[in-house]
């Protein structure tokens, strides 16, 4: 019994439902509106969307809807009578039904297209058989894909007159008449159209779309090309703002620096001018003297690479550097004192022993981590040579002014920082050597 039941309940579950239309929207039905036949197939709130509507969709055969027109009119005053009806018995009915036209029109309410075979009705009526031909096949193919620009392509004669034929049998019912085309569905005064005309048809189209599709591409191209230079332009402007940006940045850092530098003018000035005893020579005349001597082989200079700047700055002690670059360090390079062992001064010259400690010290200026900073700038300070003391036996000659050293190559080398190279033969050769060491050590690319 439980089996029995089981059958029946999936028999009832899997049967079609019944068409539950409205009687008042679907008796006595006018099957020339179209909106009265959406009305009546709208009818059933339950079951359109899911059966109804796909049964009316733009690429059914207009027979097919025709039949289920009439059988949902039928149904709904009429059940029985409605289970009689099917393509077969629409042939021979009495009763009427939608013409192929007002179905495309019902196609076109539901779906917002019509029918995909819309465009090839008509065919008896036509006067000129071939323009029908060429109007049916694209328009056929355009809505029967959904794609309104869809172009004709190329096809041979065949395989065109057969898409040709597979649009009308959409529409008409097949041919009584023996012969040809017997039980085909196509129009009863159809014939086969020229495949002279077809191929030229075809040729033409082809040239036509293949000069259209080169058109699009040339101006599609031409748009990318203007596209790129309009960015190209873009790029390049804001290239030239944000050089001007770090120039101008470049500028100011670089003026705040000589402003800084200005207010030790007045202590340089004092030393340049300062006068030295010519009977007498102290530590500070010597510090002076070897001073100066560090200046003289380390001359102050400026370099620039785009907006990067190295400067060498003489100070009261010896010689600094400065670059507006934050990834390199500044360099600071003093003699910070003398000690005098012994010295016989004599008609403006002296014979001096004594002993000079120098300093050279590195300082990370760009690192804004404070204890980051002091680690690199004791690593650089250690690197750079730091405080170091040394014994030198030496003459000094007065030039009137102030004393003036006389040291011998070994002697200046060992003022400079330890990389630092100086040969008294050669003097500028040697200068522009300092210069390039001291702008690599600072991270700046130059060609020695």
């Amino acid at each position: 019994m439980r089996i029995l039941l089981a059958i029946l309940t999936f028999i009832i579950m899997t049967a079609s439902p019944a068409y539950a239309q409205s009687a008042e929207k679907c008796e006595g039905l006018d099957m020339n509106n179209a909106q009265a036949i959406v009305a009546c197939l709208q009818s059933d709130e339950q079951w359109f969307a899911a059966r109804t509507k796909p049964q009316f969709e733009p690429n059914q055969k207009c027979d097919f809807m025709q039949t289920m027109v009439l059988k949902i009119s039928v149904t709904a005053t009429d059940p029985q009578a409605a289970k009689r009806i099917n393509s077969k018995t629409l042939e021979t009915t009495e009763m009427p039904y939608p013409s192929c036209e007002t179905l495309s029109e019902v196609v076109e309410i539901i779906h917002g297209r019509p029918a995909s075979w819309s465009p090839c009705m008509g065919y008896d009526d036509a006067d000129d058989k071939f323009e029908h031909f060429k109007y049916c096949l694209i328009k056929y193919q355009q809505l029967r894909y959904n794609q309104p620009n869809r172009k004709i392509g190329k096809m041979d004669c065949k395989r065109a007159t057969a898409t040709y034929q597979q649009a009308l049998s959409n529409i008409y019912p097949p041919r009584p008449d023996q012969g040809e085309y017997y039980g085909r569905k196509l129009p009863p005064t159809y014939t086969a159209p020229d495949c002279v005309q077809v191929d030229a048809f075809f040729k033409a189209a082809n040239e036509a779309e293949m000069a259209a599709l080169q058109k699009r591409h040339e101006e599609q191209m031409a748009q990318k090309a203007k596209e790129k230079a309009e960015k190209k332009a873009k790029e390049k402007l804001a290239a030239e703002q944000a050089q001007k940006a770090r120039e101008y940045k470049a500028k100011m850092e670089e003026s705040y620096q000589d402003s800084m530098d200005k207010m030790n003018e007045p202590a340089m000035n004092a030393m340049k001018d300062a006068v030295h005893p010519k009977d007498t020579i102290d530590k500070k005349n010597i510090r002076h003297a070897l001073i100066k001597e560090v200046w003289d082989m380390m001359p102050e200079s400026r370099q620039k690479v785009d907006t990067t700047v190295v400067k060498l700055i003489h100070t009261t002690a010896g010689f600094k550097s400065w670059t507006n670059n934050k990834m390199a360090p500044n360099v600071y390079h003093a003699v910070k004192n003398v000690k005098i062992q012994k010295c016989g001064v004599s008609a403006g010259k002296a014979h001096c022993v004594y002993d000079v400690t120098v300093s050279s010290s590195i300082d990370y200026h760009g690192m804004q981590n404070l204890q980051q900073k002091q680690v690199y700038n004791k690593l650089g300070d250690l690197a750079g040579g730091g405080a170091r003391t040394f014994t030198l036996e030496s003459d000094f000659v007065h030039d009137g002014k102030q004393w003036k050293a006389k040291l011998n190559s070994d002697q200046a080398q060992k003022l400079l920082p330890p990389d630092a190279k100086y040969d008294a033969n050669k003097a500028a050769k040697d200068r522009e050597k300092m210069n390039c060491d001291m702008m690599s050590a600072m991270g700046i690319p130059v060609l020695c």
